[in-house]
């Protein structure tokens, strides 16, 4: 996470000696913070750490709000609201594979399914990496009958908890099987992680879209892959 200051502010301090310790505190125990960040004049980074034993254990939200503070006197200079929202339990009808898998080295998940009609596969899911994620790489294939990849995504962890968001193109119907792998670059950590989340039938698909530049607005058109109640 970065914080960098306004032109207002960089006109105050001289870039050379401005050295300002802020306190950081929340409440909430889904992920770790430092308990002091050093704001310069290029600004300040810090990492957070979000613990896979809290995320894993229930679906829902989970929401914090990040106080930092001036040491010397306590001013609050910034709050930063941190909200995940992490859904373990698919939608009926549309699923076709639930993922809760721990991945060692170089494992493989997969799992044949099949499409009574054509359709797009979509996964939605996190990665979760609590002991290093360094250098590693989750792949997901899907795969024809005849064997060939008929869809691919990469995801490079660049954090202890990843989101995976993909939607394939229009698949044919009949057989197909759905892969999950996972590489390594260089360096690399390979301690073990958790994948999970769900691959599902998109229940609408974007037909056409137009912009209007006057008005700033997009029109879209879709059609329902599955019958739809609206509430």
């Amino acid at each position: 996470m970065s914080i960098n200051l306004s032109e207002a502010s960089k006109e105050l301090i001289d870039p050379l000696y401005f050295y300002e310790p802020l306190s950081l505190s929340h409440s909430q125990d889904f992920f770790e913070a430092p308990e002091i960040v050093n704001l310069q004049a290029s600004g300040a980074k810090f990492q957070l750490k979000f613990s896979a034993e809290k995320l894993l254990a229930q679906s829902g939200v989970f929401s914090d709000v990040i106080t930092l503070s001036r040491m010397s006197d306590g001013l609050v200079l910034l709050r930063i609201p941190v909200v995940l929202q992490l859904s373990r339990e698919p939608t009926k009808g549309r699923t076709l594979a639930r993922v809760d898998t721990k991945m060692e080295a170089f494992d493989i998940w997969r799992l044949p399914i099949k499409l009574d009609k054509p359709s797009p596969i979509s996964f939605e899911g996190m990665i979760a990496a609590p002991d290093g994620f360094e250098g590693a790489r989750v792949y997901l294939h899907i795969r024809s009958e005849e064997g060939h990849v008929s869809g691919y995504h990469r995801v490079s962890l660049q954090q202890s908890m990843t989101p995976i968001h993909y939607q394939s193109s229009l698949l044919p119907k009949g057989n197909h099987e759905l892969l999950i792998s996972r590489n390594y670059g260089r360096p690399a950590v390979i301690a073990p992680i958790q994948v999970f989340g769900s691959f599902s039938k998109p229940q609408i698909k974007v037909v056409a879209s137009q912009v209007h530049h006057e008005s700033e607005q997009v029109q879209i058109l879709v059609e329902a892959m599955e019958p739809i109640k609206w509430k």
